[in-house]
């Protein structure tokens, strides 16, 4: 497990599961599921008194960020999408593109243009 520091100052914590094409996907027991732009990370920390990975295998997919969420609308799950920005937007994931995620937030639709996201969180 380690600690990443996004550029919101925010920190996710997390397992490293998935390494896509421009994001990695961080599993937190308990807590739920991070999608990180690769962008967005501004340090790596190992968390303090963890042994060495030996053996652990990360899977590479060849997916970007916008069509991991496009899998996920089937679902339509509620998410919290986390902008460069600061900004935090939480709602049902209706629809994911090249370059937009959209959510439903009550009787609105919320569109988060995909290069301000720094990460999303899924409980």
């Amino acid at each position: 497990e380690f600690d990443a520091d996004v550029m919101e100052n925010d920190m996710v914590k997390g397992a490293i599961r998935t390494i896509g094409t421009d994001f990695v996907s961080l599993r937190t027991p308990g807590v739920g599921a991070y999608l990180v732009m690769l962008g967005a990370i501004t340090s790596v920390r190992a968390e303090p008194d963890t042994a060495p990975s030996i053996g652990d295998r990360v899977v590479q997919v060849g997916a970007t960020l916008g069509a991991v969420l496009a899998e996920l609308v089937v679902d339509h799950p509620t998410i919290t999408v986390h902008t460069l920005a600061g900004d935090h937007v939480e709602g049902e994931l209706r629809a994911s593109g090249l370059d937009v995620v959209s959510l439903r937030t009550g009787a609105a639709t919320t569109y988060v243009p995909l290069e301000a996201v720094s990460h999303c969180s899924i409980p």
